[in-house]
């Protein structure tokens, strides 16, 4: 089982319900889930509305390019588009950050939108 970290946000009209979905879909995946609360911050950019941020940890038997590949489909289902990026309404945005104690984007540590979560739940242990 490799240990698995996931930023997820959302900052569409319906961002709440978004996030809740895709944190009860993510848990199904995911042993041992924990996930941060959920919070606001301001869009990167400053041009679009604010996400609802958190962030998820657990644990999962499939690789890396598995997993990358289960969230973008659960993002399409969701409605996430190449318009969507256009638009910068994102429906749901998932992203695995680490992965069997490898860190595949370490910008996100940087973001305050990942950071957050990532200090609550490592604050929690």
């Amino acid at each position: 089982m490799n240990k698995v970290i996931v930023s997820i946000g959302s900052n569409s009209p319906d961002r709440g319900a978004r996030m809740d979905a895709a944190v009860s879909r993510l848990c199904e995946v995911l042993s041992e889930c924990r996930v941060s609360d959920i919070y606001e911050t301001p869009e990167y950019s400053g041009r679009y509305p604010a996400y609802y941020n958190c962030v998820a940890e657990g644990l999962t038997s499939l690789d890396v390019k598995c997993l990358e590949s289960l969230m973008k489909d659960y993002e399409r289902s969701a409605g996430r588009s190449a318009e969507s990026k256009l638009t910068g309404i994102v429906p749901i945005d998932l992203d695995v950050v680490e992965y069997g104690g490898e860190i595949l984007r370490p910008v996100e540590f940087d973001r305050e939108y990942f950071a957050i979560g990532y200090r609550q739940l490592h604050d929690k242990e």
